[in-house]
């Protein structure tokens, strides 16, 4: 089961009457955007997600459900995973291209914690 299935499935465990248009509103795009990616084999894209995983949020906050945690949880999980996997055969310029995302991450935000780098 690839990761656009994964997600459909827990989402509709989650919110159990959405929609495939529904989804894809959430997600910040138009009404096909869901059915256009899967039938074409595509990943959703990390802005997607993120918009997706702000709507949840707004969601869970108004009423609380152990699988939509677990769904927003996944969602980040994922997009945490694309932001820190890097194809890169040389070590030194992956753990260089790391160091700038951190250095980024904290300019942009002083007293959060600095993000645990993976992948070395």
């Amino acid at each position: 089961m690839n990761f656009n299935e994964q997600l459909f499935d827990k989402t509709r465990k989650a919110i159990p009457n959405i929609t495939t248009r529904s989804i894809s509103r959430y997600m910040g795009k138009s009404d096909g955007y869901w059915s256009s990616m899967t039938s074409q084999g595509s990943a959703i894209t990390t802005d997607a997600l993120l918009s997706f995983a702000s709507v949840l949020d707004f969601i869970r906050n108004e009423s609380p459900n152990k699988q939509l945690t677990e769904l927003i949880s996944f969602v980040e999980n994922e997009v945490a995973h694309r932001m820190t996997y890097i194809d890169m055969p040389n070590y030194r310029v992956r753990k260089s291209i790391l160091a700038a995302v951190s250095r980024i991450n904290y300019n942009a935000a002083p007293l959060a914690p600095l993000p645990v780098l993976v992948g070395f």
